[in-house]
């Protein structure tokens, strides 16, 4: 269900991924936005070929530092993705005026879905800045390690309507 990779590898995240991600976020600020990240595993690096749009389903108080994905969406997703080659390689959240780097609640999610790649955006002002990426190899590592992340044009593949997550910028006020 998930890859299952010694080292950290390469997180390839093509242009159309990003915009799809950075949109997004923009949208949810000042709350964190969040999402999955689907593509293909390699040896040597992940293409992510899309970035899927989620809710977060947080407690409206918590938002602005917190996310939830609902379990409901990664279950469809994952057996939607049986057979087709791709995966679920991790997942993506902002942290609205934060670094991007992983919080201790993070942290926490990590430890539930190592060897995942994590992509943590700061959004200042309602502007994403630049992506990094976060691996954690095993559930007991003391810290996550930054992965490689290589933005690269090209297109994903369409998702078509599976009624997955919300449209990107959807709010929930």
């Amino acid at each position: 269900m998930t890859p299952e990779h010694r080292n950290p590898p390469a997180l390839v995240l093509p242009d159309s991924a990003w915009s799809t991600v950075r949109s997004h976020l923009a949208g949810e600020y000042p709350d964190e936005g969040c999402g999955i990240l689907v593509g293909e595993s390699g040896d040597a690096a992940w293409r992510i070929t899309e970035a899927v749009v989620c809710e977060n389903v947080a407690e409206p108080a918590e938002r602005r530092r917190r996310f939830e994905i609902d379990p409901r969406i990664v279950l469809r997703l994952q057996r939607e993705l049986r057979g087709t080659g791709r995966e679920i390689l991790g997942f993506y959240h902002s942290h609205p005026d934060g670094e991007a780097v992983p919080s201790e609640t993070d942290m926490v999610y990590l430890r539930l879905w190592p060897r995942t790649a994590w992509l943590v955006v700061s959004v200042n002002g309602g502007e994403p800045a630049e992506p990094r990426a976060w691996w954690l190899a095993e559930p007991d590592a003391a810290s996550a390690v930054e992965l490689e992340l290589i933005r690269a044009a090209g297109a994903e593949r369409p998702r078509g309507d599976r009624g997955i997550g919300v449209p990107a910028g959807a709010r929930d006020d």
